[in-house]
C-alpha cells in the first residue's frame, strides 16, 4: 500500500514503539509501582479505574503515555479491546445523561 499502512502493520508499530519505551529504566521503575499498587484490584476494579482516568483526561488514554500498560494488558487483555469497551460505555453514560437533564428541565 503506498503511502498508508494496513490496521496490522500500525498494530504492530505501536507494539514495537511501547516495547522500547518499557524498556527504559524508569519507565520500568514506574511500571513496576503500578503493578504493585494494584496488584489486589479484581479485574472491575481495575476497568473502572481505567475508565476513569479516560473520563478524566475526556480522550483516550495513549498505551505508550500510560504507565501501567504492561499490567493492564496482562490483566484486561488487548488495549484496544478494552479501551474501545470503555468509550462505548462512556459514550452511553453520556447520552444517558443528557436523556435525564432534557427530562428535567
Amino acid at each position: 500500500m503506498h503511502g498508508r499502512f494496513s490496521a496490522k502493520q500500525l498494530e504492530e508499530k505501536a507494539q514495537r514503539s511501547i516495547k522500547k519505551k518499557l524498556r527504559e529504566p524508569w519507565r520500568a521503575e514506574k511500571e513496576a509501582a503500578f503493578a504493585k499498587e494494584h496488584e489486589l484490584d479484581t479485574y472491575q476494579e481495575l476497568y473502572e479505574y481505567m475508565k476513569n482516568e479516560k473520563r478524566r483526561l475526556g480522550r483516550r488514554l495513549k498505551r505508550a503515555e500510560f504507565i501501567g500498560y504492561a499490567y493492564v494488558t496482562k490483566r484486561l487483555g488487548p488495549w484496544d479491546g478494552f479501551m474501545r469497551r470503555i468509550s462505548e460505555e462512556l459514550r452511553q453514560e453520556e447520552a444517558s445523561e443528557a436523556v435525564n437533564e432534557a427530562e428535567n428541565e
